[in-house]
C-alpha cells in the first residue's frame, strides 16, 4: 500500500512475504501475536506534525539470551508522501525513529557497552544505552524491511541530547545490513502527535 513497505504478513497463512527484484518471496512464518496493550493498532489513523498518517504494520521483538517482556514497534506511513517511520513502545517510554542513510561505518559491536560515548554521524555525540541481540517473534500488516522471524540480530541503542534516540542494526550477517535508525523520545500525553483513530 505504501511505497516504503518492503514486506507484508499474510492475514491467512501468517507468512512474511517480501518484495524482491524478481517478485514476491516467502521469508518465514510468524508466530501468533502476543497480547500487548497499546493505544496504537494496525489501521489506526491520525496526524504527525500536521501530516496525515496510517499505522501500516507492527513487529513484536524480544531479547536473545536475556528474554523479558517483549516490546512492539509500529510502522507508520504518511498518506501524502508514502514516507514511513517507526514508533516503539518499550519499558513505558515512546520513541519514533526513521531509517537514515549514512556513509559512515558502524562501530564494531564488540566495542559497545552501555554508558560508552561515541561520535555517530549524523547524530553527533551519543551514549550507548543497550547492546545485545534480539529477534522478531511476530508481525502483522506491512513493514518497511524484511525482519526474519526468529533470527537473532545484533543491535545497539543510543541516546543523545534533546531526547535524541536511535538504533544501529547490524543485520543477520547474511543480507545487506539495514540502515541505522534515528529519531527522538516523546511523550504522547503531552503532545498532539496523535489525534484520532486510536484505541485510548
Amino acid at each position: 500500500k505504501f511505497a516504503g513497505a518492503r514486506a507484508q504478513v499474510c492475514k491467512f497463512c501468517k507468512f512474511l512475504v517480501a518484495r524482491t527484484d524478481r517478485g514476491l518471496a516467502k521469508i518465514g512464518l510468524c508466530a501468533d501475536l502476543v497480547a500487548l496493550p497499546s493505544p496504537l493498532s494496525v489501521g489506526a489513523m491520525g496526524t504527525w506534525n500536521g501530516k496525515r498518517f496510517e499505522v501500516e504494520g507492527r513487529i513484536q521483538i524480544d531479547r536473545v539470551g536475556a528474554a523479558s517482556a517483549p516490546w512492539q514497534e509500529f510502522y507508520v506511513g504518511l498518506v501524502e508522501s508514502g514516507e514511513g517511520f517507526w514508533i516503539a513502545h518499550a519499558q513505558g517510554r515512546w520513541y519514533w525513529t526513521q531509517a537514515i542513510a549514512s556513509a559512515a561505518q558502524l562501530p564494531p559491536l564488540s566495542t559497545l557497552r552501555p554508558g560508552a560515548r561515541i561520535e555517530l554521524p549524523p547524530a553527533g555525540g551519543v551514549t550507548i544505552v543497550e547492546a545485545g541481540r534480539r529477534k522478531v517473534i511476530s508481525a502483522e500488516g506491512e513493514i518497511s524491511s524484511v525482519a526474519l522471524p526468529g533470527v537473532p540480530t545484533p543491535f545497539a541503542d543510543f541516546s543523545g541530547p534533546g531526547g535524541v534516540f536511535g538504533t544501529m542494526d547490524y543485520g543477520d550477517g547474511q543480507s545487506v545490513v539495514p540502515p541505522r535508525y534515528l529519531g527522538k523520545q516523546f511523550d504522547p500525553a503531552t503532545t498532539t502527535t496523535f489525534e484520532y483513530g486510536l484505541n485510548y
